[in-house]
């Protein structure tokens, strides 16, 4: 499980239909040597009722979907509970693989392929860049991803990686390994609106 802090909320009306009813926030990794941030940004799916500022502990992967709220969700991060007290008792952190949760990205384009593996017929692929969540600027490379909400070009989205990204009725069983999942309509981060798509033109 990963420590992290709540620094924001993420909205989105237009999803997959296992999101509906979700809450999203903005998790901020924390090491556990320092409990300090460790720069980079995660959206997990919240089943405790965490509030901004609060340090939880999330699940990643399969287990992230392993409670009565969870079980049913295109998630693969879940908060799972809110963190009283840290105690390591002098022992050494440690050091898990690094997972790719669920981020968020700018559509920049799409990708037509007419000779694919048939269990991609009909799937709209289109092409995205990662954002950070507290600048909403561009940032790594672009990839390819499944669109399942209807996504355009400009617009803020919500996708998952890995395992994750084949829970929705529309992926599951095809080789895909990124899904757009939902389209961001504002982003909070500690108490500020750092992206609202009204304002955005998109």
């Amino acid at each position: 499980m990963m420590v992290g802090r709540v620094t924001g909320t993420v909205v989105s009306t237009n999803k997959v239909p296992k999101l509906t009813g979700a809450r999203m926030l903005i998790v901020e990794p924390v090491s556990l040597e320092t409990v300090e941030p460790t720069g980079d940004y995660i959206v997990c799916v919240d089943d405790v009722g965490a509030g901004e500022g609060d340090l939880v502990f999330c699940a990643y992967g399969s287990s992230s979907r392993q409670s009565d709220t969870s079980r049913l969700l295109a998630t693969d991060y879940t908060i799972f509970g809110i963190v009283d007290s840290l105690d390591l008792r002098g022992k050494e952190p440690m050091t898990r693989q690094r997972r790719r949760p669920m981020q968020l990205a700018k559509v920049i384009g799409s990708m037509v392929s007419t000779r694919k593996c048939e269990r991609l017929e009909g799937m709209k692929l289109l092409v995205a860049v990662p954002v950070d969540p507290e600048t909403m600027e561009e940032k790594g490379a672009p990839f390819v991803t499944a669109d399942t909400v209807g996504a355009g070009e400009g617009e803020i989205v919500l996708w998952a990686g890995g395992s994750s990204s084949r829970q929705t009725d529309q992926t599951t069983g095809k080789p895909v390994d990124s899904t757009i999942i939902g389209i961001v309509d504002f982003v909070d981060i500690q108490g500020k609106r750092v992206f609202a798509k009204s304002e955005a033109g998109t």
